[in-house]
């Protein structure tokens, strides 16, 4: 455990990069019933991002097209081509779906 005592600026902000590694980019702050403050690193997801994560089905789809790349077996689509299968799939543009 490291500890180290610092100042806090004009503007009662405290500088953390002694403490914190470059690539902690979020912190999520707890007040103590002590008074103290626990700052612990987090690392924020979306709605979807967390359903995914969430969907086994996704997920081995996911591992599979990984395991697929990682042998070379990749297919190349133009934009256009990936814009038509998306509103083949789901009946709508990407750019109108804000669902």
């Amino acid at each position: 455990m490291s500890v180290i005592e610092l100042d806090l600026d004009d503007r009662r902000r405290v500088p953390l990069t002694k403490l914190v590694s470059p690539d902690v980019r979020r912190l999520r702050a707890t007040r103590l019933e002590n008074g103290s403050i626990m700052l612990t690193p987090v690392h924020s997801l979306t709605d979807d991002e967390l359903a995914m994560l969430q969907n086994p089905e996704r997920m081995a789809s996911i591992k599979r097209g990984v395991e697929q790349a990682k042998r070379g077996e990749v297919t190349s689509h133009t934009a256009e081509e990936l814009r038509a299968a998306y509103i083949e799939e789901y009946g709508i543009a990407p750019e109108d779906d804000i669902d």
